[in-house]
This record gives structure tokens, sequence and C-alpha cells, in this order.
């Protein structure tokens, strides 16, 4: 049992001195000092969920580097911000380097990233916790990492809310909710994770953004709606499956495909209140089948084709234009 008056040496001896396996109770009350776990120990708040709160200065809340640890009911902050915020790569309020670590009723907050897990030996599960108010990004899982998110909610973060970088690596997200990021809510680069059940709501760019030739995710059943970019943007060479989810009143295109030797499959979208519906762009490919399309400027928009998507089984209430010259159409992509 620690309370807040704890000094890094008792945390530290604590954590040593705690067998494999064990449970570390923690008082009510805000805590100074980082956690660093090196093997299987688990943190459990003493009270109710958030009242045990580890805030600290200089560097991360809690660390993982080995074992499988737990982390239970705390709130988790870190006032450390980054030397350089146009680094692609920043420090956490929760690092995982090596190891796995559940967090489960957690509420973690950060001044650069909320939660980082780097490398092929880190895991992390995330369940019914809460990201919110981070300087960058709220989860950054990258560097081989895998990663599994359910039932947790990520708001107001400066950067994109989700961060999913990196080939190699499995990745889950479900029933997820994206609020207010000022970035994408969820982004994909060169990752293939699966994410289902998701609603992003808010962002000032797209709702879900999916760049980079290995990028190959399903979404499915999300709902996207109120973005100022795309519902969904696919790029760069990027593919996936884009099935029965719900897009509407966003400030650009419901589904925005682009560049050469992207080929997204999109089966079965309802879209709705977008300039564009689904807009194929810059010699990109793929299928469009089964989607529902209405209330927007144009339903489907083709623009610099080579070799035309395939186009089946729409219900739309106007028709494709077909540019083939056509860059831009006057319509932001």
């Amino acid at each position: 049992m620690l309370d807040p008056s704890a000094t890094i040496r008792e945390v530290s001896n604590l954590l040593e001195s705690a067998p494999d396996g064990a449970s570390v109770r923690l008082r009510p009350g805000r805590y100074s000092v980082s956690f660093h776990l090196t093997r299987s120990l688990a943190l459990v708040s003493d009270g109710e969920p958030g009242s045990a709160w580890i805030d600290v200065e200089d560097d991360s809340a809690v660390i993982v580097s080995g074992g499988e640890c737990r982390v239970f009911g705390l709130r988790l902050t870190s006032r450390r911000q980054a030397s350089d915020m146009a680094a692609r790569f920043h420090p956490g309020a929760v690092e995982i380097e090596e190891g796995s670590l559940l967090l489960e009723e957690c509420v973690i907050q950060g001044w650069s990233n909320g939660v980082v897990a780097k490398g092929p030996d880190s895991r992390l599960v995330m369940q019914r916790s809460e990201v919110r108010t981070v300087a960058r990004f709220g989860v950054h899982i990258h560097s081989g990492a895998s990663a599994r998110l359910t039932h947790s909610d990520f708001a107001s973060s400066r950067g994109s809310a989700i961060v999913l970088e990196g080939p190699d690596a499995s990745v889950q997200l479900g029933d997820c909710t994206v609020n207010d990021s000022a970035g994408h809510g969820i982004e994909v680069i060169h990752s293939s994770p699966v994410i289902e059940r998701c609603s992003v709501r808010g962002c000032e760019n797209s709702g879900i953004a999916v760049s980079g030739p290995a990028a190959m995710p399903t979404v499915q059943d999300c709902e996207i709606s109120g973005v100022k970019g795309h519902g969904i943007q696919v790029i760069d060479g990027a593919g996936g499956r884009y099935l029965g989810n719900s897009v509407k009143s966003v400030g650009q295109h419901g589904i925005a495909v682009g560049g050469r030797g992207t080929h997204p499959e999109i089966v079965g979208n309802d879209i709705s209140q977008a300039r564009v519906g689904i807009s194929f762009n810059d010699g990109a490919t793929g299928s469009a089948t089964r989607n529902t399309i209405s209330d927007c400027g144009v339903p489907i928009f083709i623009v610099g084709a080579k070799t035309l998507p395939v186009l089946s089984g729409n219900t739309k209430d106007g028709p494709t234009v077909v540019d083939p010259t056509a860059i831009e159409f006057g319509l932001q992509f």
C-alpha cells in the first residue's frame, strides 16, 4: 500500500521488492513520482477510479519496460513537454518500451502524447479509459508495437487522437469514441488495423486518414460526422476495406481516394451531406459498390483516371461525374 507522501526511493524500493504478479494499491491523492514497471505488477487505485492521481513534471507517469503489467482506476498525467513539437515521435504520459500493459478505467493526460507503445516487443490493451487534452497524439502505436483499444474515449488532442503507424503489428480498435481532435480523428500510416464500431466527431481534419502502400485496414460499422475535412481519406497507395460505415455532415468529401496505386474496396457505406460523396483523384482506382449516397454536391466524382474504378450497385441522387483531365474540379482534395 502506498500513500501520496511516498518518495521516489520508497516507490522504487516497493516496486523492486514486490513479487511478480503483485498488486500495489495507491491510496487516494496526488503522487508526484514516476512509476517504472520492469516486471509483472499491477497498480490499482484503493479508492474510486481517478481518486489516485500520478502527476509528474519531467517524466512519464508510468513506464513499462518488461513483464505483463496492469494499471487500474488511476488518473495519469505527465507535464513533460517535447523539446521539438515538429518531431514525429514524442514521449507519453504512459510509455510502453517492452512488455505489455493493460490500462483499465484510467484517465490519461499529457503535455506531449497520452499513451505511446513502441517496438515489436510492446503491447497495449486499453479498455474503458479516457485520453484527453494532450498536446500531440492521444495514442501513438508505432515501430511494430501491437494494441487493442476498446470502449475508450479520446478527446481534445492538438494532433491526431489515435495514430497507428508502421507494419507488422496486430492492432484492433473497437467501440471507441473520438471527439474534437485538432488533427485527424484516427490516422493510419503503413499499418493494417481492424477498426470497428467507432464514432468520430468534430475533428479539424479528416475523421479517418489512411496513407502508405502498406496500409490495408478494415474499417467497418463506424460513424463519422461533423469533421471539417474528409470523412475517410485514403491516399498514397493505400488499400483496405471500408464496409458499412455512416459518414455525414463533413466539410469535404465523404470518402476521398487519391494517388496512383491507391485501391480501396468501398462497400455498403451510407454517405450524406458532403461536397462529394465518393471521389477518386489523381489516378486512384479501387471499387465502390452498394453504397448509398444522398444530399451531396456530386455523388461520385472521378478525376485524372487512366483506369476507372469499379462502380456497381450504388444508390445515389445524381450522376457520376468523370473528368479525366481536371485536377481539382474546384474542390479541395
